[in-house]
């Protein structure tokens, strides 16, 4: 009986065979709970700042001479998944931009300290006016934005960005590392191996089937990921390549709309000048005159027409260039009073005596108010004037933009037969029209994006009697420059 048992034990090899069997079954669970682990760790802020300049900086120090780098900075954002990537040249402008409000700044402080000693930085700040990317308000004042600096060959990129939301995107993407499921996997498949040697060798069969069932198992499951992978390559790429056409699609369009303008204007001043001309001959009949001055009238508004579209397609193409300046009312109400003579302007005796410096682009800001009086003109109004004040005459029913929490208001009324509520919601939208109103739909929306450009809004108020439209202007709490270091 003894020598059966004895018969039954394993031999040495044997037992040290499952020994490293289970050893090596447990250094993988070890490795793979410790990668689960690892999987779960958020990046640190420092090192995720750092990755991404360095990338974009790579990507623009290889670029070859002629590039577009307008299109090379969006193809960069939607790689990083960042809306604002900028280029800074050496001397700490920001020289492009996929943020249109920081095109033309100028770095302040550390991150200028960075571009000029060619170092890697990044600050977290508290934004204080809006930023805007593609014409849309993307951060608000008050938000937490984080601005990191690198170096590159002709000076440096620059990511603006909120971190936490990143973090956490990242951080969704990383769950799941590949090497995690693979060798819990294989530590489970050791195990197994391990209780099946034990048992003796007479289930060394069985074992081996078990083992080779799991391996094609496993071999299916590699197949199935590597299968999802590619299809997820391919999506990847039709997606970039359908955003690049239609980027490209936009830009051939603009060109388009500004060369068949072109052409179309200059004849149109031909026909226009020569009617000019006939007008002033005495052989033509009293109906000779009158088709001539329809002409000259239809020729005119035709310009008018084309100088809204060229203006539009000029600014969507090529964005509008605003200079901000600090400027007293007095000597802005005189630049407001000659872009339009035939408006009677008003302004707030406490507002004249206090003369406040406003922040804002006065040539932008004179065209603005100028055109919000032609159009109230052109659609019905027979009177119009300008009032300058400090708070609004009535509570608006739209308000395109944010109003700065300190503001102007230059607020232009006019008695026409108002604007439709239905209507209101999209009376700002491109090529947008009322049912009663004429012209191209342009005027509003070019208002609309010149407010933007100076980072002011436009309050409307409008009944039967008549609408007010006011343009809200932030008033300089600070220095000039210091408005301009807190917007970068």
């Amino acid at each position: 009986m003894p020598e059966a048992v004895g018969a039954l034990k394993p031999s040495p090899l044997w037992g040290l065979s499952i020994a490293a069997i289970i050893a090596l079954a447990l250094v993988s669970g070890v490795i793979a709970v410790t990668g689960s682990v690892q999987a779960q760790r958020l990046i640190g802020e420092g090192e995720l700042l750092y990755n991404d300049t360095a990338r974009a900086a790579g990507i623009l120090d290889t670029l070859p001479e002629g590039s577009d780098l307008d299109t090379e900075l969006r193809r960069i954002r939607n790689g990083l998944e960042i809306d604002a990537v900028s280029v800074v040249s050496s001397d700490g402008s920001v020289v492009g931009s996929t943020s249109s409000t920081l095109i033309g700044l100028t770095l302040q402080g550390l991150l200028a300290s960075s571009v000029e000693n060619g170092r890697f930085v990044a600050v977290a700040a508290s934004l204080r006016t809006e930023l805007l990317v593609d014409g849309v308000v993307e951060w608000h004042p008050g938000d937490v934005l984080y601005q990191a600096v690198h170096p590159t060959r002709n000076g440096a990129v620059m990511l603006t960005y909120d971190l936490a939301e990143l973090l956490r995107r990242r951080a969704a993407a990383s769950r799941v590392r590949a090497h995690v499921v693979p060798l819990a996997v294989m530590s489970g498949v050791l195990m197994l191996v391990a209780a099946g040697l034990a048992v003796g060798r007479s289930r060394t069969v069985t074992v081996r089937r078990e083992m080779t069932l799991e391996s094609d198992f496993l071999r299916r499951q590699s197949q199935a990921l590597q299968e999802h992978n590619n299809e997820l390559e391919m999506a990847r790429a039709e997606t970039e390549a359908a955003l690049g056409l239609a980027e490209e699609k936009n830009r051939i369009r603009s060109e388009f709309v500004l060369m068949i303008n072109h052409e179309l204007r200059t004849p149109l001043t031909g026909v226009v000048t020569g009617a000019r001309l006939l007008a002033g001959a005495n052989d033509l009949s009293s109906d000779g005159h009158q088709l001539v001055d329809d002409m000259i009238r239809d020729g005119e508004r035709l310009e008018s027409i084309i100088d809204q579209m060229l203006a539009v397609a000029r600014v969507e193409n090529r964005g509008l260039e605003v200079v901000p300046v600090e400027i007293r009312l007095t000597e802005l109400m005189a630049r407001l009073e000659r872009a339009h003579r035939l408006v009677d302007f008003r302004v707030d005796p406490d507002l004249m005596i206090r003369n406040p410096a406003l922040i804002t682009d006065p040539t932008t800001l004179a065209q603005l108010v100028a055109g919000l009086a032609d159009n109230a003109l052109t659609h019905g109004a027979t009177r119009v004037h300008v009032a300058v004040t400090q708070r609004l005459p009535d509570t608006p029913h739209l308000v395109v933009g944010s109003t700065p929490a300190h503001a102007i208001h230059v607020v232009v009324m006019d008695d026409g037969p108002g604007i439709d509520h239905e209507f209101l919601t999209r009376a700002f939208d491109k090529f947008a029209k009322s049912s009663r109103s004429s012209g191209t739909g342009l005027g509003l929306h070019f208002s609309k994006m010149m407010a933007e450009s100076i980072f002011a809004s436009i309050s409307v108020h409008t009944t039967e009697r008549g609408t007010w439209m006011a343009v809200g202007i932030p008033v300089v709490l600070a220095s000039v420059e210091s408005l301009r270091e807190a917007m970068v």
